[in-house]
């Protein structure tokens, strides 16, 4: 579980990030599922509230980032619109067809190596995670 104050915005690359890194975090560990939540402090863990709301169309944009990295995780063919997307936000590196996720997402986690070997969730997980 992250937390996070969020304010009156939030990065959305920022966003995918931390859901690349929550989700493989939790199958690393076994679990299903990981939480990102808004309104919170990280250090005390008090509430602070947020105005913080993502509008529909950038959600959906952040939902394709996602399954679109998780894809490539899992050494899926992706698009190129989500290759230049995910190349722009420094999620993904490499030329097609061999991509992979960045070092700096990978770093993000306990165990590098663990993460580049461990495979991603199924799309519907993602697509329920974004929504949540």
């Amino acid at each position: 579980m992250e937390f996070k104050q969020a304010g009156n915005d939030y990065d959305t690359n920022k966003i995918g990030e931390y859901f690349s890194v929550l989700s493989n975090e939790a199958n690393l560990r076994g679990l299903e599922r990981a939480w990102l939540v808004f309104g919170v402090s990280n250090k005390t863990r008090g509430i602070v509230g947020t105005s913080y709301r993502e509008d529909a169309e950038r959600l959906h944009s952040l939902k394709q980032q996602v399954l679109a990295l998780d894809r490539v995780q899992k050494q899926l063919p992706i698009p190129d619109e989500a290759v230049t997307r995910l190349k722009r936000a420094g999620l993904i590196e490499g030329r097609k067809p061999r991509f992979y996720v960045s070092a700096s997402v990978a770093k993000a986690t306990a165990s590098k190596a663990d993460y580049i070997r461990t495979r991603a969730q199924d799309d519907e997980f993602y697509a329920k995670l974004v929504i949540d």
